[in-house]
């Protein structure tokens, strides 16, 4: 298959450029041709794939910056559905609006590349304008997608179903295809004790059970319970430590939480790092912690930090919703506490530090199930399979 990608995000920054990097990578290692074309802000990294990457021309200012992007992905829809022509044109809502001038000529057939719209998951934003913009711009998507495009793909089984009952689409119109996990990193899965030791010396973590958040964040992640739990516990259980990997908008009031409850030697917060160097730190910890309450864009999602906890052989203490358990299920590997009642992740976290023997064991099943189920090359597999479908 000739697949052309369009993602608007800027992968020179995002956390999660893997969900896009990766599956390019994995679908040409199934022998597909595959261009992604997306945003950056200010490095054009190549992501050591050569020639089919490609960034969108854009003005890096706000407002500009958003209306730049979408003539560019005007010009490139142009550029592919009439000139390139691959199989697929594969778009996120957020690029729907440089397509509407095509819908008409799709409808009559004078354009022959499939669409395929990967909405991925709900937004997140919940409150302010580009809350507001982000919703009105996901609901125009799905309506478009519903009448013109001939396939939509989205993040879990739940998010299908959650589409398809919202917005009354055929279930045979939708697939799946979760986050997942770097393939080298579940084949090698075993820590280099040397990486290990070193991180956690410099850290002073020596001798001490570690905890570790990754990524995003942002409101609404349940992030500030975390503090609570370890400041509740750290009594009883003085070795225990958390790190906090990432950045975002509440990071400065975590940080003064920290300092007001009194935890400040109980964590070390840490700038986000390219990925690469992520693997080194999942190695080195105890356990993973995911505290995303029931939200229902929690509940549809598929963290990446799920997989790449588990990926690494680390167990995790996570809440209780479809995202988690619809991975996990009643794994032995999976300390969960219920979404609704936060203060009883520090029974969680007791638990799991309690159970300090069997979690080198526990570690072997959590990177078994990755590599059975959730890398990238299964992702990608997963995907090629839909996409076929759409061509026959």
């Amino acid at each position: 298959m000739k697949i052309a990608w369009i993602v608007e995000k800027c992968l020179d920054t995002s956390i999660d450029h893997t969900t896009w990097t990766e599956m390019v990578r994995q679908l040409k290692a199934l022998g597909h041709d595959v261009q992604l074309y997306a945003g950056f802000r200010e490095r054009k990294e190549n992501f050591s794939l050569g020639n089919s990457i490609h960034y969108l021309p854009s003005i890096k200012k706000p407002v500009f910056g958003l209306l730049s992007v979408t003539v560019s992905i005007f010009f490139i829809l142009f550029f592919l559905n009439f000139v390139k022509k691959p199989d697929i044109i594969i778009l996120h809502p957020s690029g729907v609006k440089g397509l509407w001038p095509f819908i008409l000529l799709k409808k009559i057939k004078l354009i022959t590349p499939r669409w395929v719209l990967d909405i991925r998951t709900l937004p997140v934003e919940v409150q302010g304008f580009m809350a507001s913009f982000q919703h009105w711009e996901f609901k125009k998507a799905i309506h478009s997608a519903k009448s013109v495009f001939d396939g939509i793909t989205v993040i879990t089984p739940f998010m299908r179903h959650v589409v398809c009952h919202d917005y009354d689409i055929n279930k045979k119109r939708v697939g799946y295809w979760t986050s997942g996990a770097m393939d080298s990193w579940v084949e090698d899965n075993t820590s280099d004790d040397k990486i290990s030791n070193n991180i956690r010396e410099k850290l002073g973590l020596d001798n001490k059970f570690v905890f570790m958040y990754h990524g995003a964040m942002s409101p609404n992640r349940g992030l500030e319970n975390i503090v609570y739990a370890i400041d509740k516990i750290r009594h009883e259980e003085p070795d225990i430590h958390c790190i906090l990997l990432g950045d975002g908008a509440v990071r400065k009031e975590l940080e003064i939480l920290i300092h007001k409850t009194g935890c400040t030697n109980y964590f070390t917060l840490i700038n986000p790092i390219p990925h690469k160097d992520v693997k080194e730190y999942l190695e080195c910890i105890d356990a993973g912690i995911i505290p995303l309450p029931a939200l229902i864009e929690w509940r549809v999602s598929s963290p990446i930090k799920l997989m790449e906890y588990l990926a690494t052989g680390n167990p995790v203490v996570v809440t209780d919703i479809e995202a988690h358990r619809d991975v996990l299920g009643e794994s032995a590997f999976a300390y969960y506490y219920q979404p609704d009642k936060p203060a009883l992740m520090q029974d969680a976290l007791i638990e799991i530090m309690k159970s300090k023997d069997n979690l080198k064991a526990q570690g072997l099943l959590a990177a078994k199930l990755i590599k059975e189920h959730y890398t990238w090359s299964s992702q990608a597999a997963r995907l090629e399979l839909f996409l076929q479908n759409l061509l026959k």
